[in-house]
């Protein structure tokens, strides 16, 4: 089902490049990252990126958060929907996946799917199949396509619709009682499932599909088993996977073999990755505002987060992203966007030498100094003014 060609062998690390303390803008270009207003203190699970300028928060306390102008800021929304129980807490949602700017999902606690069909002005809850524990994680969603799309979660929890979630139906994955917390499918027959790891169970941690999650196939990697939290496929050839104690793993023949990499942080779990192999660059957020980067296409990743003791980051996306690529202008703006607990947002540029071409007064700009002009300057982020 896979296919199963030789692995090329990892070539030398680039040299790093000279980083200073994240939060400091650099003069003469390069990648630099700052935090942002958050209009929110909630925690944030997951973003989606979907055109040059629309984005998607979604997170605990029923948080919906939209956003029109590429990040500079956002529209604080609810699901509207009553809370579950007389007794329970407010909705969390996990993850969110769109197939376009109107039609998108949102998965959370609860076993709970909510649907919009005319870009989040509205949500409909739908139905779960019979079976699946009300008190279920959907930790991931991800569609393919307007009515095909998957979802995974806790006690071994795999459903797939075909119908734009007119239905979900049930798929069995290789550990029943598994937790998964990523899925990426690169199109609705090839995909890959990561997550909770068992102590002796080593089916379940990453496993792949080839016929859009009927069978699994339980993939493995040198060293010890850990727990991994993301999974991120630029093509059916290559992919990474993240999780506990820094662990990076990489295949280059569609998941037959998977390798482990130099680590860039030794103790924090990362969270979400995000790789382009046009412009090689990559991004991994975890723990402790963790943020380390790639800049040979995932093969080596370097710490550019300083130990900045923020809190953990959870979700990481480029602008302009479709499902299957990452960057569409990494050397513009806030190319790359990362959010987690308390409403932390960073904003990431890869930002050229000398000053851009006229913009609006905010985002990533271009700071004279002095301000006479003498050639020299800075980036800083600029806030959009009400």
């Amino acid at each position: 089902a896979f296919p199963s060609p030789v692995s090329p062998p990892i070539p030398p690390p680039p040299a790093e490049p000279p980083f200073p303390a994240f939060g400091t803008q650099i003069a003469g270009g390069g990648v630099i990252g700052g935090y942002v207003t958050s209009p929110t203190s909630a925690t944030l699970h997951s973003v989606a990126l979907l055109s040059d300028s629309l984005g998607w928060l979604v997170g605990s306390a029923d948080t919906i958060l939209k956003t029109s102008d590429k990040g500079v800021s956002w529209d604080l929304r609810t699901s509207g929907l009553p809370h579950p129980c007389a007794d329970c807490k407010r909705y969390t949602w996990y993850s969110t996946s769109w197939s376009s700017p109107d039609i998108g999902w949102v998965v959370g606690n609860y076993a709970s799917i909510i649907h919009t069909t005319d870009g989040g002005s509205s949500w409909q809850q739908q139905a779960v199949p019979l079976g699946i524990p009300t008190d279920a994680d959907f930790h991931a969603i991800q569609c393919v396509s307007a009515s095909t799309a998957f979802i995974a979660g806790s006690s071994g929890a795999f459903l797939k619709t075909t119908d734009q979630g007119a239905t979900w139906i049930q798929k069995v994955l290789p550990t029943a009682e598994a937790d998964i917390f990523s899925i990426f499918f690169v199109n609705s027959q090839m995909g890959w499932a990561v997550g909770y790891q068992e102590p002796g169970d080593e089916s379940g941690r990453l496993s792949g599909t080839a016929d859009g999650g009927e069978t699994w196939y339980p993939q493995t990697y040198e060293g010890p088993a850990v727990t991994l939290h993301t999974v991120f496929f630029y093509n059916a050839t290559f992919g990474w996977a993240a999780g506990e104690y820094g662990t990076i793993v990489r295949t280059t023949d569609g998941g037959v073999t998977w390798s482990r990499l130099a680590r860039c942080t030794q103790n924090e779990a990362l969270y979400d990755l995000i790789v382009d192999l046009g412009p090689k660059y990559g991004f991994v957020v975890g723990e402790a505002g963790v943020m380390c980067m790639s800049t040979d296409g995932g093969a080596h990743w370097f710490d550019v987060s300083k130990s900045s003791n923020r809190k953990a980051l959870l979700a990481v996306q480029a602008w302009g992203s479709s499902i299957h690529s990452g960057f569409s202008d990494p050397c513009w703006e806030s190319s790359v966007f990362a959010a987690g607990h308390s409403g932390d947002m960073v904003a990431f540029a890869c930002l050229p030498a000398s000053p851009p071409p006229p913009s609006p007064p905010y985002g990533w700009q271009w700071q004279n100094e002095p301000p006479q002009g003498n050639g020299t300057g800075k980036w800083e982020w600029l806030a959009k003014t009400p």
